[in-house]
């Protein structure tokens, strides 16, 4: 949640940040080392406490795919999250199928002013798959005319898509 806030997110990837008050200078240094060792490191988060020794929430971000770790009581925290995102990156892969306003259709209109209305998807949608082959095929299900009134964000269909054995749809 914390990185869906582009402030936040911002902060907790910025490795170093100088500040000037007047004449006064001060740096600030973000102890998460994966920032400066791990290419597509986004940050989260560092601690310590007694209990719980070494404990590290970390994130990286390649080509769209996000993936996030949490280690506690780990020694070697920064060696293990930087092993858990390169099997996390050579694994998984972030697929879009579909962009907002994907997919324009002219759609007939019955008992309205027009004769008919443009259509589309009205979101993205994009899935996380484990990096391997698979067929994509999408299907397109809409009537073959809408009634007034349609109102702009009323849905009227929408796309099917099958990756390999599993369905996904956009409307």
């Amino acid at each position: 949640e914390l990185l869906k806030n582009d402030l936040l997110k911002r902060i907790v990837s910025t490795y170093k940040k100088t500040f000037t008050y007047g004449e006064r200078t001060r740096t600030y240094i973000n102890h998460n080392k994966l920032l400066h060792r791990y290419d597509g490191a986004i940050g989260m988060k560092t601690g310590f406490t007694k209990r719980s020794g070494r404990c590290l929430v970390g994130a990286a971000e390649r080509d769209g795919l996000m993936l996030i770790s949490v280690t506690l009581d780990a020694p070697s925290d920064w060696s293990d999250h930087a092993a858990l995102f390169d099997f996390g990156f050579d694994t998984l892969e972030c697929l879009t199928l579909c962009g907002e306003g994907d997919y324009l259709q002219e759609m007939k209109i019955v008992g309205g002013d027009k004769e008919s209305i443009l259509i589309s998807a009205e979101k993205n949608l994009a899935i996380i798959k484990k990096n391997e082959e698979y067929t994509i095929k999408e299907y397109i299900e809409l009537p073959r005319y809408g009634i007034a009134p349609i109102k702009t964000g009323d849905i009227v269909g929408r796309v099917v898509f099958k990756v390999g054995d599993e369905l996904y749809s956009v409307n």
